[in-house]
């Protein structure tokens, strides 16, 4: 349905480099990425509201690149609403509409303000409004449009977690088409495209996915295969993968275990022992290592643990399933989760010298 082939755009001090994505119909494709990456750049060049530098923009096969977004029967919804201060909530969602059409509160409207819960604020103004009810009106105004595909710019970003699930379960119904406007649209999804830079928020809702980091799509695919099988430091974080390292393989003493020598550290470099990777014909490889296999001690241990360092405590953090603890073993942070129990049995302080160790089966290629 919606085809970006190879966009590039220019700025001072930030470029959009090789864009290429292809959404089908009825997708719910999220663009992820931290702020300034060029997700939001994406989105505004997808809806017309910039031309790219160079590159073409294809909407349901046609090249619709130096079209207005008027002419696109696209909706887009603003980071910040962009709600009229001098407009009740009524005449906000009305405004996109027709002259003749403004004053008709036909059945599509209706349902419109009703899937929203928003029919007790027509007559209030956008500063009587709380962050979720604005984000509503702001939602009704582009929906009221009958829009073909739906932009979403950061649309939870501001908002309680009660307000996040409540907007999020109505996003999945209007793609899913469990909740529709206008006749035409009964029980057809609805393509969303949505920028955001929360991880939970992409697994929640994304079918598909695209990771842009400085202005390029570094990984795309369906959630699964981004979360499950992550290609940077970054996509790594943003699941909660502390232990993600980069290097380059070479033979050890056993046919089944290699050595990992972290790209970072070419000139005096720090190694793991690792598993053979199933290909071996990479100049670089990706290894993890979970927290909760990062076994901690305070004296040194002799086991059949490969990979044995002592390390300085850098940062200790209380979190669900216990405390994940920070160790520098020689410029490398490596991250062991323990109990809370452990954790009070050794006494763990900061700057505190403490042995770090992991098998070389707990090492996965993602």
């Amino acid at each position: 349905m919606i085809k970006l082939n190879s966009i590039n755009k220019k700025f001072k001090g930030f470029t959009l480099k090789d864009i290429n994505l292809d959404i089908n119909d009825g997708e719910y494709f999220v663009l992820l990425g931290k702020s300034g990456s060029g997700k939001s750049l994406i989105l505004e060049i997808t809806a017309g509201l910039q031309k790219p530098s160079s590159g073409k923009v294809f909407l349901r096969g046609k090249d619709v690149t130096n079209h207005s977004i008027q002419n696109r029967k696209i909706g887009f919804v603003f980071q910040n609403q962009s709600l009229f201060p001098h407009m009740t909530v009524k005449e906000n969602i009305f405004f996109p509409l027709k002259r003749s059409e403004r004053h008709m509160l036909n059945d599509n409207i209706r349902k419109v303000i009703e899937h929203l819960n928003i029919s007790h604020l027509l007559d209030r103004y956008p500063e009587s409004l709380s962050l979720g009810e604005a984000n509503r009106t702001a939602l009704a105004r582009t929906l009221v449009t009958n829009p073909s595909c739906l932009l979403l710019d950061e649309p939870l970003s501001s908002l309680d977690a009660q307000s996040k699930y409540e907007i999020r379960s109505l996003l999945r119904k209007i793609n899913k088409g469990l909740v529709y406007f206008g006749e035409d649209n009964k029980n057809k999804p609805m393509t969303i495209i949505h920028v955001t830079h929360d991880y939970e928020e992409a697994l929640a809702l994304a079918t598909m996915i695209a990771v842009i980091e400085n202005g390029m799509i570094t990984q795309s695919g369906t959630p699964e295969e981004v979360f499950r099988h992550p290609k940077s430091s970054f996509i790594a974080k943003f699941v909660g993968i502390k232990n993600f390292y980069r290097g380059t393989i070479s033979p050890a003493d056993d046919g089944e275990i290699c050595q990992f020598n972290l790209s970072k550290y070419k000139e005096s470099p720090k190694t793991f022992f690792v598993p053979s990777p199933e290909i071996s014909n990479l100049d670089e490889y990706s290894i993890i290592i979970r927290s909760e296999d990062v076994i901690l001690s305070l004296d040194s241990f002799e086991s059949s643990i490969r990979n044995i360092f002592k390390g300085i405590i850098t940062d200790i953090e209380n979190v669900v399933n216990g405390v994940e603890v920070t160790v520098d073993i020689g410029g490398v942070e490596l991250s062991s989760l323990i109990t809370s129990a452990s954790f009070k049995k050794m006494n763990l302080q900061l700057k505190q010298s403490i042995y770090a160790g992991f098998k070389a089966s707990s090492i996965r290629f993602p």
